[in-house]
């Protein structure tokens, strides 16, 4: 019943959007999303399931996926070599020790279904998709793997002889090295040639975003919206390409939370306290802490932070200025700092059960109020600045 709640709810969606589709060709501009207002919200009290389904030009996977038989449609970036000299940078480092250095993106030649994964294991996982043009994270190895243990790069390479090759084998056991020769990251970027049918899925820690006409759904609620994304500990999703959009689910059992044309809409509630502690070796006077937590269900969004008191304009606070959950669109929300000297960039995201301890500077003697706003009740913080 829920999914047919779905497929009605979009289809009402596309209807609202009068030519949405026929803008979706032509990409979809982060105004149109910014324009919206904060849409209704809910507090979810447990762990709670919610569901996203769109069709549009843009969708982003911020976790471990295939792409079905993108293998061999899938130009492979490392990086460009130093300016100076074409032997620089990464290199293609044989099973023999022989190094190859790409001089530019290569193609691979090979068959096969086409992996992206982790930069890191704490960056996560990131697949983006703009019509033909789809962007993935990858690593060297598990390209290899996926080929069978070997396939045949074309582009342009330069040995340390200054030999050059346009067509380079690539055998079993060679490895990706850095340009002072050490391992380093195994991780390129890959850009990929959909056809129109390409299957994609995803699942793991992270977020599935679409851009067009999507609907969100949770808690018995439903929003439709340009943009939606839906973040957990758990997302399986999957994208279909049909030659000009995508075609976009996502599910999550466990829901961290719902965005909803950038915004949050699920709300959740914070618990702040601030104290001061004696001074390090290196410091003069005793060191101001704020620190707060995420009690709730959902990750908490600080939208703005404002500073009352005499001691305000001393205090060092500002605010990263998050953009995300929008399948690349670049959509701003909040991230205001009014009244505070700033500082240095407080993480204005932060998932449920998490905490957050900063130091901050001030003058002694001057009180000062923090307030932070966002997607839980209001929360106002005394400062516990030395000499109040």
């Amino acid at each position: 019943m829920a999914l047919v709640l779905l497929a009605l709810a979009l289809a009402a969606c596309s209807r609202a959007t009068g030519d949405t589709a026929s803008r979706l060709a032509g990409g979809l501009d982060a105004a149109d999303v910014e324009r919206k207002p904060w849409p209704e919200r809910i507090t979810p009290t447990n762990p709670w399931p919610a569901k996203v389904a769109g069709v549009g030009p843009r969708v982003t996977f911020t976790m471990a996926g295939t792409i079905a038989g993108g293998l061999g449609r899938t130009t492979v970036d490392v990086g460009p070599p130093p300016a100076d000299r074409p032997t620089g940078g990464r290199a293609l480092v044989l099973p023999g020790g022989e190094r190859w250095y790409p001089q530019k993106p290569f193609r691979i030649e090979a068959e096969g279904d086409l992996p992206f994964v982790a930069v890191d294991a704490g960056a996560g996982f990131s697949f983006q998709a703009t019509g033909r043009d789809v962007v993935v994270q990858a690593g060297f190895g598990a390209l290899l793997a996926a080929a069978g243990g070997t396939f045949v790069a074309h582009g342009e390479f330069v040995r340390e002889d200054g030999t050059r090759a346009a067509d380079l084998s690539v055998p079993p056991g060679t490895s990706l090295a850095d340009g002072s020769g050490g391992t380093g990251s195994d991780v390129v970027t890959g850009r990929v040639e959909p056809v129109d049918g390409t299957p994609v899925s995803a699942s793991g820690d992270g977020e599935a975003a679409v851009a067009g006409a999507a609907v969100g759904d949770a808690e018995g609620h439903t929003w439709e919206a340009l943009v939606t994304a839906v973040e957990a500990e758990q997302v399986t999703a999957s994208a279909t390409f049909d030659g000009v959009q995508w075609h976009v689910e996502a599910t999550a059992e466990g829901a961290r939370q719902l965005w909803v044309d950038g915004w949050p809409v699920a709300d959740t509630l914070l618990h702040a306290r601030s104290y001061s502690v004696e001074p390090g070796f290196f410091d003069r006077n005793r060191l101001l802490k704020v620190e707060w937590v995420n009690a709730g269900q959902a990750t908490a969004q600080i939208l703005e932070a404002e500073g009352s008191g005499p001691g305000a304009l001393r205090v060092g606070f500002d605010l990263n200025k998050t953009l995300g959950h929008d399948a690349g669109l670049g959509v701003r929300r909040g991230d205001r700092v009014t009244n505070l000297r700033g500082g240095g960039d407080v993480d204005s995201n932060l998932p449920p059960g998490d905490r957050l301890n900063r130091e901050l500077s001030y003058d002694a003697g001057q009180a000062a109020t923090l307030v932070l706003r966002g997607n839980f009740p209001e929360v106002r913080v005394d400062l516990a600045v030395p000499g109040t």
